[in-house]
């Protein structure tokens, strides 16, 4: 079993919390380019070489290529965090900050997005900072795959954990999936309509 870090918006470590998510889907990098057969045969760079694989139909032969890992291996969450010197009534633990004299009260944005800030507390770390000991979401990996991204069912988009946020039920879940999915990719090239290859990880939540 291995452990790696993966990164989620505070919504989305809010819905992971709430177990309204269960999957994520992540773009594979760099894309695969078809060649001759569309699907059949597919060149694919990875770690500086060329692999020509067999890409059809189940796909086997580039999922153990996954960069979040393979069933069993547990992913741990970085998400937006600020420590504060001061008691809080709203945070969320007392670590003790390795190496240091001090305990600290860990905060998540994604569970106090309004958090007062007071003269002991730092602005908010961006998720990408988040060291190991601050993490306090453990997921473990229950299957991986491939697929393009418009191949998303509603039933998945919903286990994406959109859609919770539209009282009049005017989008299905696959539509607000497709609203966040180019919110985060379409600027980076990998937009909806590009139809892109994707990681597609499901996990379940474990203790840390």
């Amino acid at each position: 079993m291995k452990e790696r870090p993966i990164l989620f918006s505070a919504p989305m470590a809010r819905a992971i919390l709430e177990g309204r998510k269960t999957m994520t889907r992540r773009v594979i990098k760099p894309q695969p380019v078809a060649l001759g057969d569309e699907g059949r045969r597919t060149s694919y760079s990875w770690r500086g070489g060329i692999y020509a694989l067999q890409f059809y139909p189940d796909r086997s032969d580039i999922l153990d290529r996954c960069p979040y890992g393979q069933p069993g291996d547990r992913l741990w969450v970085r998400e937006a965090w600020l420590y504060d010197d001061y008691m809080h009534d709203m945070t969320e633990g007392v670590p003790d900050l390795p190496g240091g004299a001090y305990s600290h009260r860990l905060v998540y944005r994604a569970s106090n997005p309004d958090y007062p800030m007071t003269i002991g507390s730092e602005r908010w770390h961006p998720s990408i900072h988040m060291p190991r000991w601050a993490s306090r979401i453990l997921l473990e990996i229950a299957s991986v795959r491939v697929e393009r991204v418009q191949d998303i069912s509603d039933t998945d988009a919903e286990r994406e954990g959109v859609g919770g946020n539209d009282p009049g039920g005017m989008l299905s879940f696959r539509e607000h999936f497709r609203e966040l999915w180019d919110s985060i990719n379409a600027k980076r090239g990998y937009g909806w309509d590009t139809n892109p290859w994707v990681w597609v990880v499901e996990f379940k939540k474990v203790d840390p």
